[in-house]
């Protein structure tokens, strides 16, 4: 069982967890950010903010009973794409960046430096071996 199970039992009702399981696997960090993404259910997740010191279960309890029974609606987390992840290692093998640093450097590079600075990466690895 994860966050997310929950987050699901708590939109379409049907409870098939002991207290004991709730204890153990709810993360009130996550169901809450979960919770204030949506106008609905924001001020709910801010109450369970408010009250963080309740024990888990009931945390639980009151989000299950208050929540309005509908689809469960997830949004999907932004990953970066493969292609900046791959920039952001050559320049970081580069200049000897931090991912900080290379971060912030790659918009200041066109497509023609990028592409010049990963050929001599690569010669550089190349001339390793």
């Amino acid at each position: 069982m994860t966050p997310f199970d929950i987050i699901k039992t708590i939109y379409t009702k049907k409870n098939p967890y002991t207290h004991d399981e709730i204890k153990k696997t709810y993360n009130s960090y996550l169901i809450n950010e979960h919770f204030s993404l949506f106008p609905d259910t924001m001020f709910l997740s801010n109450e369970m903010n408010k009250m963080y010191k309740l024990p888990k279960n009931l945390q639980f309890l009151f989000l299950l009973n208050i929540v309005s029974k509908r689809n469960a609606r997830f949004i999907k987390m932004n990953k970066p794409s493969k292609n900046l992840t791959d920039d952001i290692e050559v320049v970081k093998e580069y200049y000897g960046y931090s991912n900080a640093k290379a971060k912030e450097v790659i918009p200041l590079l066109n497509k023609e430096q990028l592409e010049q600075i990963r050929v001599k990466v690569s010669r550089r690895e190349s001339g390793k071996q």
